[in-house]
């Protein structure tokens, strides 16, 4: 299965992202694919677009046409889009499109696929979402959490987890102690945690990254089928290593 099958079981539909440990190399992954969409058909006029509804770190590595404005983009029948409203004050991230202008977009173009990076993470491989956060658009289909594997084993730490005293709360896992699959599982499990906004009727997917070798291949398939068990409306959970070549290396359920 492609990272794309994985996410677009119909071949079309909004996904948001949320988590941390390679949301931005998940869409670097999901346009890759795309890169490679064989020649367009009567049957086949679909379209890819990503953006953000919080803030997107730039320079990205993402291959695609970066569209810059509060108005969307021309899309032609398989490309790939990356829109942005514009640069913050800093010049260091993306804003967000006009959050109407989006939701218009997806109504003009349902037979397309949207990826939507809706939560930032600093960089740290967990995530415990802060109030207003993440910012899930309601016609979304598909909401996937991303989690780093290198948290495991590391200290609770502001350098290891965003929004660390969310973390705390929610997990009752304090700083200095050891992160273990029973703490990421409590983030995972909380109503305020790792799937934080999402609405009935939503898909939800685990996504389990950094499985470098196979070691944490294991690992991250162990924690995997426990969650399958014990996070709330999961739909399925995946271990992957979100390099290069995107390998999903594990995977459980439909």
């Amino acid at each position: 299965m492609t990272l794309s099958e994985l996410l677009w079981p119909e071949g079309c539909g909004t996904v948001a992202l949320v988590g941390g440990g390679g949301k931005t190399s998940l869409m670097s992954r999901a346009a890759d694919e795309a890169q490679h969409w064989a020649v367009p058909t009567e049957e086949s006029h679909r379209s890819l677009l990503m953006t953000t509804t919080t803030k997107l770190q730039r320079p990205t590595p993402l291959t695609a046409g970066i569209h810059i404005g509060e108005a969307p983009p021309e899309t032609t029948p398989n490309s790939v889009h990356l829109w942005v409203g514009g640069q913050i004050a800093d010049g260091r991230k993306w804003k967000a499109p006009p959050s109407s202008a989006l939701a218009g977009w997806f109504e003009n173009h349902p037979d397309n696929q949207i990826l939507i990076e809706a939560d930032g993470s600093s960089g740290r491989p967990l995530k415990a979402p802060g109030p207003g956060e993440p910012v899930i658009p309601g016609y979304t289909q598909t909401v996937v959490c991303v989690m780093g594997l290198s948290a495991l084993g590391r200290r609770v730490s502001g350098r290891i987890v965003h929004r660390l005293e969310r973390f705390e709360h929610i997990t009752g896992f304090k700083s200095g102690t050891p992160i273990t699959r029973k703490a990421v599982l409590r983030l995972l499990s909380h109503p305020d945690g790792g799937f934080k906004g999402t609405l009935p009727g939503m898909r939800r997917i685990l996504v389990i990254n950094q499985a470098d070798d196979s070691k944490r291949v294991r690992i991250g398939a162990s924690l995997a089928c426990r969650a399958m068990d014990t996070v709330p409306g999961l739909t399925a959970a995946v271990v992957t290593k979100l390099g290069q070549d995107g390998v999903i290396r594990f995977m459980i359920g439909p």
